[in-house]
Protein backbone atom coordinates (compact mmCIF):
# COMPACT_ATOMS: atom_id res chain seq x y z
CA UNK A 1 0.00 0.00 0.00
CA UNK A 2 1.42 3.53 -0.74
CA UNK A 3 0.20 6.73 1.30
CA UNK A 4 -0.23 9.38 -0.24
CA UNK A 5 2.50 12.27 0.06
CA UNK A 6 3.91 15.55 -1.49
CA UNK A 7 7.72 16.34 -1.08
CA UNK A 8 10.10 19.02 -1.71
CA UNK A 9 13.18 20.39 -0.09
CA UNK A 10 16.66 19.86 0.57
CA UNK A 11 18.40 18.58 3.63
CA UNK A 12 17.76 16.06 6.00
CA UNK A 13 14.55 14.18 5.60
CA UNK A 14 11.56 15.56 7.81
CA UNK A 15 8.19 13.12 7.55
CA UNK A 16 4.89 15.27 8.41
CA UNK A 17 2.05 13.75 10.15
CA UNK A 18 -1.08 15.37 10.72
CA UNK A 19 -3.56 14.70 13.16
CA UNK A 20 -6.85 12.47 13.14
CA UNK A 21 -9.48 13.73 10.47
CA UNK A 22 -7.03 15.62 9.04
CA UNK A 23 -4.92 15.48 6.07
CA UNK A 24 -1.16 16.38 4.82
CA UNK A 25 -2.35 19.58 3.86
CA UNK A 26 -2.86 20.87 7.08
CA UNK A 27 1.24 21.83 7.08
CA UNK A 28 1.15 23.95 4.33
CA UNK A 29 0.96 26.76 6.30
CA UNK A 30 4.54 25.38 7.73
CA UNK A 31 6.12 23.40 5.18
CA UNK A 32 7.27 26.61 3.29
CA UNK A 33 9.61 27.35 6.32
CA UNK A 34 10.85 23.80 6.51
CA UNK A 35 11.78 23.32 2.96
CA UNK A 36 14.71 25.46 2.78
CA UNK A 37 16.37 23.74 5.60
CA UNK A 38 15.18 20.11 5.24
CA UNK A 39 13.72 17.10 2.59
CA UNK A 40 9.63 17.35 3.48
CA UNK A 41 7.50 14.60 3.32
CA UNK A 42 4.08 15.17 4.73
CA UNK A 43 1.84 12.19 4.23
CA UNK A 44 -1.66 10.96 4.36
CA UNK A 45 -2.17 9.13 6.82
CA UNK A 46 -4.11 5.51 5.99
CA UNK A 47 -7.86 6.49 5.97
CA UNK A 48 -7.09 9.96 5.59
CA UNK A 49 -6.78 12.73 2.91
CA UNK A 50 -5.80 10.64 -0.70
CA UNK A 51 -4.28 7.49 1.39
CA UNK A 52 -5.96 4.29 0.77
CA UNK A 53 -9.15 3.25 3.85
CA UNK A 54 -7.01 1.69 6.90
CA UNK A 55 -7.86 -1.78 7.27
CA UNK A 56 -7.16 -2.90 11.31
CA UNK A 57 -8.56 -6.61 10.84
CA UNK A 58 -8.44 -6.60 14.35
CA UNK A 59 -5.14 -4.98 15.69
CA UNK A 60 -4.63 -1.12 17.43
CA UNK A 61 -5.14 1.51 14.57
CA UNK A 62 -2.02 3.22 15.95
CA UNK A 63 -0.32 0.26 15.32
CA UNK A 64 -1.73 -0.23 11.96
CA UNK A 65 -0.68 3.24 11.10
CA UNK A 66 2.40 2.98 12.27
CA UNK A 67 3.31 0.33 9.95
CA UNK A 68 2.21 1.41 7.25
CA UNK A 69 4.07 4.50 7.51
CA UNK A 70 7.09 2.64 8.51
CA UNK A 71 6.66 0.64 5.14
CA UNK A 72 6.12 3.82 2.75
CA UNK A 73 9.56 5.10 4.92
CA UNK A 74 10.96 2.41 3.38
CA UNK A 75 9.73 2.68 -0.14
CA UNK A 76 11.55 5.83 0.10
CA UNK A 77 14.82 4.43 1.23
CA UNK A 78 14.64 6.03 4.39
CA UNK A 79 15.85 4.01 7.68
CA UNK A 80 15.68 6.91 10.40
CA UNK A 81 14.23 10.38 8.87
CA UNK A 82 13.12 13.10 11.37
CA UNK A 83 9.41 12.73 12.39
CA UNK A 84 7.36 15.77 13.20
CA UNK A 85 3.39 14.93 14.09
CA UNK A 86 0.31 17.03 15.36
CA UNK A 87 -1.89 14.62 17.69
CA UNK A 88 -2.54 11.45 16.62
CA UNK A 89 0.41 12.41 13.96
CA UNK A 90 2.17 12.98 17.06
CA UNK A 91 1.79 9.43 18.57
CA UNK A 92 2.56 8.02 15.42
CA UNK A 93 5.95 9.55 15.22
CA UNK A 94 6.53 8.27 19.05
CA UNK A 95 5.40 4.50 17.77
CA UNK A 96 8.01 4.78 14.87
CA UNK A 97 10.64 6.11 17.49
CA UNK A 98 9.87 3.42 19.80
CA UNK A 99 10.54 0.84 17.15
CA UNK A 100 13.71 2.39 16.43
CA UNK A 101 12.80 4.52 12.76
CA UNK A 102 13.11 8.04 13.99
CA UNK A 103 16.12 10.25 14.59
CA UNK A 104 14.32 12.54 16.58
CA UNK A 105 10.87 12.65 16.98
CA UNK A 106 8.49 16.37 17.56
CA UNK A 107 5.51 16.51 18.50
CA UNK A 108 2.46 18.87 18.64
CA UNK A 109 -0.06 18.15 21.27
CA UNK A 110 0.37 14.65 20.78
CA UNK A 111 -3.10 12.17 21.63
CA UNK A 112 -1.88 8.96 23.69
CA UNK A 113 -1.63 10.33 27.49
CA UNK A 114 -5.26 11.47 28.80
CA UNK A 115 -4.76 12.09 32.09
CA UNK A 116 -8.34 10.66 33.07
CA UNK A 117 -10.11 7.52 31.67
CA UNK A 118 -13.20 10.39 30.73
CA UNK A 119 -11.22 12.26 28.30
CA UNK A 120 -10.90 9.30 25.63
CA UNK A 121 -14.70 9.10 25.89
CA UNK A 122 -14.86 13.49 25.48
CA UNK A 123 -12.88 13.32 22.23
CA UNK A 124 -14.52 10.57 20.87
CA UNK A 125 -18.03 12.37 21.71
CA UNK A 126 -16.04 15.65 20.06
CA UNK A 127 -14.54 14.48 16.88
CA UNK A 128 -18.14 12.07 16.42
CA UNK A 129 -20.15 15.31 16.52
CA UNK A 130 -17.67 17.50 14.15
CA UNK A 131 -17.46 14.41 11.66
CA UNK A 132 -21.47 14.69 11.61
CA UNK A 133 -21.58 18.06 11.66
CA UNK A 134 -18.94 18.59 8.21
CA UNK A 135 -21.53 15.66 6.52
CA UNK A 136 -24.80 17.32 7.19
CA UNK A 137 -23.39 20.74 6.54
CA UNK A 138 -21.72 20.12 3.21
CA UNK A 139 -23.80 22.52 1.29
CA UNK A 140 -23.23 25.67 3.40
CA UNK A 141 -19.58 25.29 3.65
CA UNK A 142 -18.49 27.54 0.35
CA UNK A 143 -20.43 30.52 2.13
CA UNK A 144 -19.30 29.46 6.04
CA UNK A 145 -15.44 29.08 4.83
CA UNK A 146 -15.98 32.85 3.23
CA UNK A 147 -15.82 34.62 6.52
CA UNK A 148 -13.62 34.40 9.02
CA UNK A 149 -16.80 34.04 11.47
CA UNK A 150 -17.88 31.04 9.54
CA UNK A 151 -14.39 29.70 9.46
CA UNK A 152 -14.38 30.26 13.12
CA UNK A 153 -17.73 27.93 13.60
CA UNK A 154 -15.76 25.25 11.42
CA UNK A 155 -12.94 25.01 13.58
CA UNK A 156 -13.87 26.39 16.84
CA UNK A 157 -12.39 23.23 18.89
CA UNK A 158 -9.47 23.02 16.97
CA UNK A 159 -7.86 26.62 16.21
CA UNK A 160 -7.47 29.74 17.35
CA UNK A 161 -6.81 31.82 14.92
CA UNK A 162 -9.10 30.77 12.33
CA UNK A 163 -8.44 33.92 9.98
CA UNK A 164 -5.26 32.25 9.29
CA UNK A 165 -7.40 29.50 7.45
CA UNK A 166 -7.63 30.32 3.58
CA UNK A 167 -11.31 29.21 2.39
CA UNK A 168 -9.79 26.84 0.32
CA UNK A 169 -8.08 24.80 2.52
CA UNK A 170 -11.66 25.17 4.94
CA UNK A 171 -13.27 23.70 2.24
CA UNK A 172 -10.81 20.77 1.89
CA UNK A 173 -10.54 19.84 5.59
CA UNK A 174 -14.29 19.70 5.94
CA UNK A 175 -14.55 17.17 3.00
CA UNK A 176 -11.55 15.55 4.75
CA UNK A 177 -12.84 15.31 7.78
CA UNK A 178 -16.01 14.34 6.52
CA UNK A 179 -14.76 11.24 4.87
CA UNK A 180 -12.30 10.02 7.56
CA UNK A 181 -15.31 8.20 9.45
CA UNK A 182 -14.00 4.90 8.97
CA UNK A 183 -10.51 5.55 10.64
CA UNK A 184 -11.70 7.49 13.15
CA UNK A 185 -13.85 4.72 14.61
CA UNK A 186 -11.18 2.37 13.80
CA UNK A 187 -8.95 4.63 16.09
CA UNK A 188 -11.62 5.06 19.13
CA UNK A 189 -12.35 1.58 18.86
CA UNK A 190 -8.64 0.95 20.59
CA UNK A 191 -6.83 1.78 22.93
CA UNK A 192 -4.89 5.34 22.19
CA UNK A 193 -2.30 5.35 25.46
CA UNK A 194 1.32 5.79 24.36
CA UNK A 195 3.45 3.49 26.58
CA UNK A 196 6.47 1.86 24.74
CA UNK A 197 9.75 3.12 25.65
CA UNK A 198 11.44 5.69 22.75
CA UNK A 199 14.96 4.45 22.76
CA UNK A 200 17.73 6.91 24.71
CA UNK A 201 19.27 8.39 21.51
CA UNK A 202 16.26 10.05 19.98
CA UNK A 203 15.84 13.59 20.64
CA UNK A 204 12.21 13.84 21.67
CA UNK A 205 10.64 17.62 22.04
CA UNK A 206 6.52 17.67 23.06
CA UNK A 207 4.90 21.31 22.17
CA UNK A 208 1.66 21.81 23.30
CA UNK A 209 -0.63 24.38 22.15
CA UNK A 210 -1.71 26.72 26.12
CA UNK A 211 -5.21 26.76 24.28
CA UNK A 212 -5.37 23.24 23.72
CA UNK A 213 -9.40 22.32 24.26
CA UNK A 214 -8.81 19.34 22.48
CA UNK A 215 -6.03 17.26 25.02
CA UNK A 216 -5.93 19.37 28.44
CA UNK A 217 -3.37 20.27 30.43
CA UNK A 218 -3.29 17.14 32.50
CA UNK A 219 -2.43 15.43 29.46
CA UNK A 220 1.42 16.96 29.75
CA UNK A 221 1.53 15.77 32.90
CA UNK A 222 1.20 12.16 31.96
CA UNK A 223 3.33 12.81 29.19
CA UNK A 224 6.42 13.69 31.10
CA UNK A 225 5.73 11.11 33.67
CA UNK A 226 6.17 8.77 30.22
CA UNK A 227 9.01 10.39 28.66
CA UNK A 228 11.22 12.16 31.29
CA UNK A 229 13.72 12.53 28.79
CA UNK A 230 11.49 14.64 26.20
CA UNK A 231 11.98 18.62 25.72
CA UNK A 232 8.82 20.83 26.64
CA UNK A 233 7.71 23.59 25.17
CA UNK A 234 4.62 25.53 25.38
CA UNK A 235 3.47 27.02 21.78
CA UNK A 236 1.38 30.29 23.96
CA UNK A 237 -1.57 31.53 22.70
CA UNK A 238 -1.84 27.95 20.09
CA UNK A 239 -5.15 25.81 19.76
CA UNK A 240 -5.18 21.75 19.19
CA UNK A 241 -4.09 22.07 15.93
CA UNK A 242 -0.99 24.88 16.18
CA UNK A 243 0.62 24.77 12.33
CA UNK A 244 -1.67 27.40 11.19
CA UNK A 245 -2.10 29.28 14.33
CA UNK A 246 1.66 30.08 14.96
CA UNK A 247 3.01 28.50 11.83
CA UNK A 248 6.71 30.53 12.40
CA UNK A 249 6.86 29.24 15.60
CA UNK A 250 5.81 25.77 14.88
CA UNK A 251 8.63 25.99 12.20
CA UNK A 252 11.38 26.75 14.50
CA UNK A 253 10.51 24.13 16.89
CA UNK A 254 10.48 21.67 14.38
CA UNK A 255 13.77 22.58 12.75
CA UNK A 256 15.20 22.55 16.21
CA UNK A 257 13.75 18.91 17.28
CA UNK A 258 15.21 17.76 14.16
CA UNK A 259 18.73 19.34 14.90
CA UNK A 260 21.69 17.32 16.91
CA UNK A 261 21.71 19.77 19.66
CA UNK A 262 19.99 19.56 23.29
CA UNK A 263 17.35 21.95 22.61
CA UNK A 264 16.98 22.89 26.85
CA UNK A 265 19.48 22.32 29.59
CA UNK A 266 18.12 19.69 31.84
CA UNK A 267 17.01 19.94 35.16
CA UNK A 268 16.15 17.76 38.13
CA UNK A 269 12.70 17.62 39.26
CA UNK A 270 10.60 15.57 41.44
CA UNK A 271 8.97 12.61 39.59
CA UNK A 272 6.89 11.53 42.46
CA UNK A 273 5.91 12.31 46.39
CA UNK A 274 8.65 9.40 47.01
CA UNK A 275 11.48 11.63 46.05
CA UNK A 276 12.54 10.12 43.12
CA UNK A 277 13.71 12.33 40.46
CA UNK A 278 14.07 12.16 37.23
CA UNK A 279 15.49 14.14 34.23
CA UNK A 280 13.01 16.97 32.18
CA UNK A 281 13.96 19.38 30.07
CA UNK A 282 11.89 22.50 30.04
CA UNK A 283 11.78 25.90 28.24
CA UNK A 284 13.55 28.50 30.62
CA UNK A 285 11.06 31.13 31.83
CA UNK A 286 8.17 28.42 31.82
CA UNK A 287 7.04 26.78 34.51
CA UNK A 288 4.14 23.52 35.23
CA UNK A 289 0.87 25.05 36.79
CA UNK A 290 -0.07 23.63 40.28
CA UNK A 291 -3.12 22.31 39.59
CA UNK A 292 -3.24 21.82 35.68
CA UNK A 293 0.29 21.40 34.80
CA UNK A 294 0.16 23.52 31.96
CA UNK A 295 2.55 26.01 31.42
CA UNK A 296 2.81 29.52 32.85
CA UNK A 297 3.66 32.93 32.16
CA UNK A 298 4.89 31.65 27.92
CA UNK A 299 4.67 34.64 25.95
CA UNK A 300 5.56 34.64 22.29
CA UNK A 301 8.80 36.95 22.22
CA UNK A 302 10.48 34.69 25.18
CA UNK A 303 9.97 31.85 23.01
CA UNK A 304 11.17 33.20 20.10
CA UNK A 305 14.50 34.75 21.70
CA UNK A 306 14.92 31.13 23.14
CA UNK A 307 14.75 28.98 19.93
CA UNK A 308 16.65 31.53 17.82
CA UNK A 309 19.77 31.55 20.71
CA UNK A 310 19.83 27.59 20.36
CA UNK A 311 18.86 27.48 16.40
CA UNK A 312 22.23 29.41 16.53
CA UNK A 313 24.09 26.84 18.82
CA UNK A 314 22.85 24.23 16.66
CA UNK A 315 24.44 24.93 13.28
CA UNK A 316 27.35 22.46 13.88
CA UNK A 317 28.30 21.68 17.53
CA UNK A 318 31.52 20.78 15.77
CA UNK A 319 32.77 23.73 14.90
CA UNK A 320 34.31 25.94 17.69
CA UNK A 321 32.72 28.86 16.24
CA UNK A 322 29.21 27.54 16.83
CA UNK A 323 30.87 25.39 19.62
CA UNK A 324 31.20 28.73 21.96
CA UNK A 325 27.83 29.81 20.32
CA UNK A 326 26.72 27.25 21.98
CA UNK A 327 27.59 27.61 25.70
CA UNK A 328 27.00 31.27 25.29
CA UNK A 329 23.39 30.59 24.38
CA UNK A 330 23.19 27.74 27.57
CA UNK A 331 24.98 30.21 29.72
CA UNK A 332 22.84 33.23 28.69
CA UNK A 333 19.52 31.34 29.65
CA UNK A 334 21.10 29.71 32.81
CA UNK A 335 22.46 33.18 34.35
CA UNK A 336 18.67 34.72 33.28
CA UNK A 337 16.33 35.77 36.44
CA UNK A 338 13.60 33.61 34.43
CA UNK A 339 15.33 30.23 34.81
CA UNK A 340 16.63 31.17 38.38
CA UNK A 341 12.91 31.84 39.29
CA UNK A 342 11.19 29.05 36.82
CA UNK A 343 13.67 26.02 38.41
CA UNK A 344 12.46 26.41 41.73
CA UNK A 345 8.82 27.32 41.04
CA UNK A 346 8.85 24.08 38.79
CA UNK A 347 10.77 21.76 41.49
CA UNK A 348 7.74 22.94 44.28
CA UNK A 349 5.07 21.97 42.00
CA UNK A 350 5.98 19.03 40.29
CA UNK A 351 4.17 16.66 40.83
CA UNK A 352 0.59 18.56 40.27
Amino acid sequence: MTLAYDRAGAGPALILLHGLGHRRQGWDAVRGRLTPHRDVISVDLPGHGESPPLRVGGRQAVEVIAAQVAALLSELGLSRPHLAGNSLGGTVALALAAQGRAASVTALSPAGFPGHDYEFYYDRVLFTLVRLTARGIGPLVPALSASVAGRALLYGAMVTRPGRITPEQARGDVAGFAAAGEAMRAVFAGSMRFTAPVPDDVPVTIAWGTSDRVLPASNVRVARRQLPRARFVPLPGCGHVPMTDDPDLVARIVLAGSGTATLFPVVSLPASGRGEKRDSQIAPGWSLGHRSGMFLGASRSSADAYIRDLMVARVSPALPACAAARSTAVARTASSPAVRSTIPAARASWPP
